[in-house]
């Protein structure tokens, strides 16, 4: 019952997948837009390279908002 239960679970998985990436071409734009966003991301990380000093930039939240 166990391995029934499992396969049922693995189809459920499968049949979610297939309906979220459709088609192999969706995949792989899906996945272009994640590694620019990973690229971005990274270059988001160096230009902040610590906490501090992402925080000395924007002090608080409040500075923030009334720049912006």
């Amino acid at each position: 019952h166990s391995t029934f239960r499992t396969s049922t679970q693995f189809h459920r998985t499968s049949t979610l997948f297939h309906s979220t990436f459709r088609t192999s071409t969706q995949f792989h734009s899906t996945f272009r837009t994640s590694t620019q966003f990973h690229r971005t991301s990274t270059q988001f990380h160096s230009t902040f390279r610590t906490p501090t000093e992402f925080h000395s930039t924007f002090r608080t939240s409040t500075e923030f908002h009334s720049t912006f």
